[in-house]
């Protein structure tokens, strides 16, 4: 809200720059009469706790896109006889899509030494509060959570009822292996049965036709459950409402508080899953095929300033109307997290030719403690960096695989402005198709592809398994294929088109035993973190923490605050450090 309040006060002063205020406010006019405004990462009013840290990963806009693409895709109230035959297995993929996005956080929070995920209970204070600084278009803020919330309150408490039953529903049916919801037996036994425990979770059991004008028994328990740490927006009319940012589908990855809800409805899914039995070797095992070598390019990070066009959020005056563009235009600069391109290469050995999937993990090794972490507390960390079919030939296969060309990933998105000019000129639309909207809607974004890591390096394992395709009944497979003439589709899980669960082999509960095959690899890898001096950053220094030293302004009040080293001694004491840095 405060870069927008800024390109609005340019606006209305059509431009007119105070250079010394411009200084401190990061504003810059460049030569091509753009307006470029920094973000303001580094104002520390907008630290509430620790989880603040990671405010450059939950506040990614190619992240809450993604986020929000899915359910415009996969939306859970809609029937299934209006979704096309190729959107198979939707409730599965959003439990996955879940559990993929807890697991990818959880790795960056190691990343900055921070512990896991806690799940979310009502009877405690919500720790860890969030504020937004955001507004909504009508200039309304986005509701502050500050630290130590309290859940329980008179005006949630039948919500939080609701939801408590709808939760124990789902416990038992998971324990005795069924639910009667609206007239219907569902069974709860089967890995199939992985789609009706998804709706029970995220969606809603449809009513049979015979009860069709009766009253649901049981409605979405996500929506209930983000109405008790909102501002009841369950009972309030839609014209006098306040959505926290856990309503709204391209803001809710921000809030810290969604992981902890997230966790608390994943952990229903691993106790179905811990229902069905471990893979043994026939599950796991591919016949002459061993996988003989896992090499992977050094992996570093890094922080770059991107300039993302927010001209279209400030107002145009009655002749920029006719003109139908805007006289000045703004960029707003952000931080993001990067990595330089890497190459995983996997040598498989195979005796025969036969199609397979390959799947390439990416899960911690370490706790935030430097303690190695059980594979079966582990299994749930790990997050699919890639996976594929591939043709395997007799004999040696050297499969490459680049970070950017591994399954739906996406680039920076096309300027909307570069857009409107390149389909005013264009001649061949497959082109823009398949260079520019590629993965659009689908993509995760490619910088987000490994976590920050560390300076020194932060341990890691890549975990490489090939098994044999089985594939989906009525699917054609030529809907991969990248040459077709006519408009091309793509997935957002290759395997999808595989019978075997989303997230396998870690999906189930691992016999330690029965489990390593040698179609399967681990591999250690580091990923180091390359630190980089941000003009955003001295400029705060500059201005807001110039000769701020808490050391010399540092109260002793009591008897206990005594040491035997005199901590203002110059020796002891650098004063060009700030105490805030470490933070």
């Amino acid at each position: 809200a405060d870069v927008i309040q800024k390109a609005y006060l340019l606006k209305m002063r059509r431009g007119l720059l105070d250079h010394k205020l411009c200084d401190f406010y990061g504003i810059k006019k460049t030569d091509k009469d753009v307006y470029i405004i920094d973000e303001n990462t580094y104002d520390r009013r907008t630290t509430l706790n620790y989880d603040d840290k990671l405010r450059y990963f939950t506040e990614d806009i190619d992240l809450n896109t993604y986020y929000y693409y899915f359910h415009v895709d996969y939306p859970f109230w809609m029937r299934d006889e209006c979704f096309d035959k190729i959107r198979i297995r939707r409730f599965e993929l959003t439990l996955y899509m879940y559990q993929q996005i807890l697991a990818r956080y959880y790795l960056e929070r190691l990343s900055n030494g921070l512990g896991e995920i806690k799940t979310l209970t009502y009877n405690k204070p919500i720790k860890n509060g969030y504020w937004p600084w955001m507004m909504l278009h009508n200039g309304v803020q986005f509701p502050k959570r500050q630290n130590n919330y309290v859940v329980i309150r008179d005006d949630v408490i039948e919500n939080l009822r609701l939801a408590d039953a709808y939760e124990m529903i789902i416990k038992e049916a998971i324990v005795k292996g069924f639910v009667e919801v609206n007239g219907l037996r569902l069974e709860l036994t089967k890995t199939d049965d992985i789609e009706t425990l998804g709706r029970l979770i995220y969606g809603k059991i449809d009513k049979v036709d015979v009860d069709k004008y009766h009253i649901d028994a049981y409605r979405y328990l996500l929506i209930i459950m983000k109405s008790i740490l909102g501002l009841n927006t369950l009972k309030s009319d839609k014209y006098f409402v306040v959505p926290s940012v856990l309503d709204s589908y391209q803001t809710a990855l921000r809030d810290p508080v969604f992981y902890k809800l997230q966790k608390r409805l994943i952990d229903l899914v691993f106790l179905f899953k811990l229902r069905l039995p471990c893979y043994n070797k026939d599950d796991l095992y591919f016949p002459g095929v061993k996988i003989d070598n896992v090499v992977v390019d050094k992996l570093v990070t890094y922080f770059d300033d991107y300039l993302m066009d927010m001209t279209n959020a400030v107002m145009l005056t009655e002749d920029e109307l006719k003109k139908t563009t805007s006289d000045m235009k703004f960029f707003v600069r952000k931080r993001r997290l990067n990595h330089q391109p890497f190459k995983v290469t996997v040598d498989v050995l195979s005796d025969k030719a036969a199609d397979c999937v390959i799947r390439i993990f990416l899960g911690p090794k370490e706790d935030h403690h430097g303690r190695l972490i059980d594979i079966n507390k582990n299994r749930m960390n790990f997050v699919e960096l890639d996976s594929f079919l591939y043709k395997l030939v007799n004999g040696k296969n050297t499969i490459v695989r680049n970070s950017f060309d591994m399954h739906n990933l996406v680039r920076d998105r096309i300027m909307t402005r570069d857009l409107w000019k390149k389909v005013d000129t264009i001649t061949d639309f497959r082109d823009l198709l398949v260079k520019d909207l590629r993965n659009f809607h689908t993509g995760f974004p490619t910088r987000l592809l490994l976590p920050r890591g560390k300076v020194g390096g932060m341990k890691m394992m890549l975990y490489v398994i090939v098994t044999p395709l089985k594939l989906v009944d009525n699917v054609d497979l030529n809907i991969l294929d990248t040459n077709r003439k006519d408009f091309m589709m793509d997935f957002r899980s290759t395997v999808l088109l595989d019978k075997r669960p989303l997230g396998f082999p870690f999906d189930r509960r691992i016999d330690v035993v029965k489990f390593f095959t040698p179609n399967m690899k681990f591999v250690d890898v580091m990923i180091f973190h390359k630190k980089q001096v941000c003009d955003m950053k001295t400029r705060w220094n500059k201005y807001v923490l110039k000769n701020y030293d808490m050391y010399d302004r540092t109260m002793i009040t009591d008897d206990t605050s005594f040491v035997d080293t005199d901590i203002h001694t110059k020796s002891m004491v650098d004063h060009d450090v700030n105490v805030f840095d470490n933070y």
